[in-house]
């Protein structure tokens, strides 16, 4: 169920209809944190919440999540590239 909801969110977030991206993302990151596809869907929740609101802090606030919770994941090492100061 997982994988389904991932590809219809980014079919979603491909359209620019990021508020729906980002609930389905999100979906998916409270829902099923243990599937494969979770740390890529709080990677690209991120991305959707900078679309959908234009505010980079909200992405690294996702991100910061995505890279607490999944340090390993090669989603957490890409949006690694956002440090704290």
């Amino acid at each position: 169920m997982a994988q389904l909801l991932f590809g219809i969110a980014k079919v979603d977030f491909d359209k620019g209809n990021y508020a729906e991206a980002s609930k389905e993302f999100k979906a998916i990151v409270d829902q099923y944190p243990e599937c494969a596809c979770a740390p890529e869907a709080y990677y690209w929740l991120g991305v959707s919440e900078y679309k959908r609101t234009g505010s980079a802090d909200a992405m690294k606030a996702v991100w910061r999540e995505l890279m607490g919770k999944y340090p390993d994941s090669p989603w957490a090492k890409k949006a690694g590239i956002i440090k704290e100061k």
